[in-house]
Formats: C-alpha cells, structure tokens, sequence
C-alpha cells in the first residue's frame, strides 16, 4: 500500500510519418464507449460512488450526480507528451487511492481500445501502453543480476578453450566453424614462417569464440547460465557434437544411436550415457567423434 506510480508512453512511430513529425504531433487519450453506448470510466459502480464526489464535487445523493459522472467523462481527455505521463495510482491503508483524479484517470486510460495496460503487449491497434515505474525497475535489476551471474561465468569460459567449444555447440554454434578459408590458408602459411604471428591469430580465434559467447549471454543470459553451469555440459555438448557430424540421430526431441532410442530428450539421453551399463556406447561414441 502507499504510492505508486504508472507511466503512460506513446508506443513507437508505427505510421508512414517522419519520426520528428510524429514526435511534435499531439496525442490525446479520450472517452471510448462500452457496450451499452456509455462512456467507458473503467470503475465500478461503488469506485463511481465512492471517488467520483471527490472529483467533481457533487454529492452521490444528487439527483444530477450520475449525469454529471457521464458528462465528466464523456468530455474527459488527457495528453500523453512525448516524454510520456506519469500517475499516481496508490491507494492508502482504507483502500482509498492516494491521488484521486490520478487514480480515475488511469482507470479511464485503461477502458481505452487504444490503450495496452501493463504486463499485456501492444497489439496493431494500440497507440499508448502503461509502464508500472517500479515493477519495471525491479525487472530490469532482475535482468541485471541475471547479467552478472552470467558475465562471472563468461569470464570463467574465456580460460578454458575446450569448456568454450562445450558450451558453443550446446548453443549449436560450431567453433570449428569460426574460421574462414581464408584464415585457415593464412595460418598454415604463419605456421611455417612466423610462431609469433601464428599464436597472433590463434588469439583472434578465441576472441571470435568469446564474441560469440557475450552475444547468446546478452540475448538469453538465463539460458546460457543454466548451461555455463551445467556439471553435465561435457555430456550435452557431446551429444551435441555427434547429432551435428550426424553420429547420433535427432527426430523430434528423441534421440537415437542408429535405430536405439537412448532418451526421448536431451536430459534423458545424458542419463543413458551416465550409466555405467552403458559406457561402451559413450566409448564408441567419443571414438567416432575423434575420427572426424
């Protein structure tokens, strides 16, 4: 209970205008109307009995009052800058919101078609969305420690080459395929004539792998934490490897050795080659990888 604040922004310039004109052009959120013809205030009618008095400074046991509510809002309308508006929306210990006329005016902004509430994503036909100030804050520092917690295990994975390639493939990103031809013909040549220039370009190879790495860190930090951590990486990554060179079969989410089902899922498939009954396959496997 207590304060709390809403932001309402105008969504991005979606029209054929210049992104200046559209930004310069005013934008208003007016009355809309519910099924019966009516306004739509968005309250019910004991928040209409309750707050409306307080705004338009008429008695519920008027005989004009209900008239007056549909006047207020039929002629109700706000402008939403370019900088977006912000509202009080809090209520206090009696449920009585903190700000008044801030409160009606969300409440009206959300009956609105053109207006997409927060938490619901814009649809083709919403011109404005309402951002919770804290619970968009408290998201973005959730993102952030996500972020860090990843970033440690980056660091991590940028001193250890092979946990690197583990990792890599498990994101189905083939390291061998970093290099170009023409990279390949160029350290054959450095090899031969020159080791410094040679480890040169090795380091450009691992700074290719940890470039790729910071980019699916960035795009699913959950996703390549849960698998930088993995104490079953080598195995995934493995079994990675072998449906990519074609070792190991893949229909659907099952999982194959020639015709053998070993696991209708990844995680079933690393507990088939975890079991020691099973380690002349993981053996066999591991042999055909190195052939390649």
């Amino acid at each position: 209970m207590g304060k709390r604040i809403v932001e309402i922004r105008r969504r991005a310039n979606t029209t054929n205008l210049p992104d200046n004109i559209y930004e310069e052009a005013k934008q208003e959120i007016g009355p809309a109307f519910s099924s019966n013809g009516k306004t739509a205030t968005g309250l019910s009618l004991d928040e209409v009995k309750l707050l409306m008095p307080k705004v338009i400074n008429i008695p519920e046991s008027d005989n004009s009052f209900y008239q007056e509510v549909e006047r207020y809002f039929a002629n109700l309308s706000f402008d939403v800058p370019k900088t977006g508006v912000q509202l009080e929306i809090g209520v206090d210990s009696n449920k009585m919101p903190v700000n008044v006329e801030d409160f009606v005016k969300y409440r009206f902004a959300l009956a609105n078609p053109l207006v997409a509430g927060h938490g619901n994503k814009p649809n083709r036909s919403h011109r404005f969305v309402i951002v919770d100030i804290a619970a968009a804050k408290e998201a973005e520092y959730e993102t952030l420690k996500l972020q860090k917690e990843a970033y440690k295990e980056f660091i991590k994975l940028t001193g250890d080459t092979d946990r690197m390639d583990m990792v890599l493939r498990v994101f189905n990103v083939n390291p061998k395929k970093l290099d170009t031809e023409d990279k390949e013909l160029r350290l054959e040549k450095i090899l031969k004539s020159d080791p410094a220039g040679f480890l040169s370009i090795a380091k450009l190879d691992t700074e290719d792998k940890e470039l790729r790495l910071e980019k699916i860190l960035k795009s699913d930090p959950a996703g390549f934490l849960s698998i930088a951590t993995n104490k079953d990486l080598e195995i995934i990554s493995m079994i990675n490897e072998c449906i990519s060179k074609e070792v190991l079969r893949k229909v659907g989410n099952a999982i194959f050795n020639a015709d053998e089902n070993i696991g209708n899922n990844m995680d079933e498939a690393v507990l088939y080659l975890k079991d020691k009954q099973n380690s002349g396959v993981y053996t066999m496997l591991k042999a055909r990888l190195e052939s390649f």
